[in-house]
């Protein structure tokens, strides 16, 4: 009797073992996607009251232009001259001049040039609907406006020095980076010709007629000179708050897709994916790093305008005539799969291939560096603080979300490389974890060129056919 009963027992206990054990269930997707969703739909809806908030302002679709005048002329176009301030010189100046590339860096970044002074025809009426404190200049006296970003209480031309009485609204378009004077007999001599003046035109509802224009008018047509308007107060900081929930639901999307992934096992990605998994300390400290860095960047840009406004220019000399102009051209042809190609090609074999993992190959952690020192300069040129970023990033941010967590990716995966073999050199398995280091590498490199590839062509649709 005791026999059977132990055979009973053994054959519930082979019975119990036999039983699959039950799988944890994978965390889900959707709430990291809801939070990516909301900080999309925030960022539209700061566009939404930006651009309401605009249609009060009065010149609120203004722009300027330094040469003659390419359409019919109309009621809605100003004729103006046009003189630039040269900017003081200094120290820093003097020494990039000495050499090819800098002189190269002053011209692209317009280190020399100050301000516009603009002889303006404008009726004393109109001037004061424009006004932000001061008053306005009189007449025949040597006394102008400042641009909202116009810095200085005077100026000086040709031996006179102007005093500046009042400052525009910040909304006013076109004349943010100027002077002001009214158009008066006695100023006509200071704008005459043989001073380097320029006839130009303040368009009144030069974004109108942009947006209005077909496509190839469009590229054809003159730029506008001076920076674009600032958002209005409190919107570059929204836009950045937007910009972090993208940010957050996507590294969480991604990191959970991750840890499905490295569940069921990928050929060629599995290395990397269970580095992700077992260092999940590195892997959140990278994000933490980098998207830390990006975005106290595009905060301190909103107090230096003048700067962004300067480095937003090289990056678009550099698409036009520097060593980014194969992606101009390329965006310029409005041919979605050619730009997408060509950004694919820069953003993964050079920035991603060549200076992330191959450069860490040879100097450790140096990706990690570069994509520090890259993230800087990115979050300070792509700072949210002109009119339209708002709605410009209610689309962009999914390509900051992808393209970036894809050079974060990179960046874990060098860091984990050194790591893996000094941890393997302390415990006599130095070969062993340099291999495994390298595999977490070669994953890292399929895993970023997927995600870059989506962020290419998704950029390269939203930017040429929402814009």
């Amino acid at each position: 009797m005791q026999d059977d009963r132990d055979l009973f027992e053994d054959r519930e206990m082979e019975v119990w073992e036999s039983e699959p054990p039950v799988r944890e269930r994978a965390p889900g997707l959707w709430l990291p996607l809801l939070i990516a969703l909301s900080g999309v739909m925030f960022l539209a809806l700061l566009a939404i009251l930006d651009a309401r908030a605009q249609e009060w302002q009065r010149w609120g679709d203004a722009l300027l232009y330094a040469e003659p005048l390419p359409i019919p002329e109309d009621e809605q176009i100003l004729p103006v001259i046009l003189r630039r301030l040269p900017e003081p010189r200094s120290p820093l100046l003097d020494t990039l001049e000495e050499t090819s590339q800098g002189r190269d860096a002053v011209e692209k970044l317009q280190l020399d040039k100050g301000e516009w002074v603009v002889l303006l025809p404008a009726s004393d009426d109109t001037l004061k609907d424009l006004l932000a404190d001061g008053r306005i200049p009189a007449r025949g006296r040597f006394e102008a406006l400042a641009g909202d970003l116009a810095h200085g209480t005077s100026f000086e031309l040709d031996g006179h020095e102007f005093e500046v009485v009042g400052r525009l609204q910040r909304g006013v378009g076109g004349l943010a980076f100027t002077f002001v004077v009214p158009d008066d007999e006695t100023y006509r001599p200071l704008f005459a010709a043989e001073t380097g003046a320029t006839n130009g035109w303040l368009d009144l509802i030069g974004r109108q007629r942009l947006a209005a224009m077909p496509t190839e008018e469009l590229d054809q047509f003159p730029k506008s000179v001076g920076p674009m308007t600032r958002a209005g107060k409190g919107v570059p900081a929204g836009v950045v708050l937007g910009l972090v929930l993208v940010a957050l639901g996507g590294s969480v999307t991604y990191y959970r897709v991750f840890m499905r992934l490295a569940a069921r096992g990928v050929r060629g990605a599995q290395g990397m994916l269970e580095d992700v998994r077992d260092r999940p300390g590195l892997f959140w400290g990278m994000h933490v790093l980098m998207y830390g860095v990006f975005f106290l960047m595009m905060l301190l840009a909103v107090k230096y305008p003048i700067a962004t406004m300067r480095i937003e220019h090289y990056v678009g000399e550099e698409l036009s005539e520097g060593s980014l102009r194969h992606i101009g051209a390329a965006y310029a042809s409005r041919d979605v799969m050619l730009a997408a190609v060509v950004t694919f090609a820069h953003n993964y074999f050079l920035a991603t291939l060549l200076y992330t993992i191959v450069l860490s190959l040879v100097v450790p952690f140096g990706g990690v560096i570069k994509n520090l020192l890259t993230f800087m300069v990115v979050g300070f040129a792509m700072s949210p603080l002109w009119l339209g970023a708002a709605w410009g990033m209610s689309f962009h941010s999914i390509t900051m979300a992808v393209e970036l967590g894809a050079y974060i990716v990179a960046s874990f995966a060098v860091a984990v490389l050194p790591i893996r073999a000094v941890e393997g050199f302390s415990r006599g398995e130095f070969w062993p974890q340099l291999r495994r280091g390298l595999q977490t590498v070669w994953g890292a490199a399929l895993i970023s060129g997927s995600m870059l590839a989506f962020a290419a062509l998704y950029e390269a649709a939203t930017l040429i056919l929402l814009t």
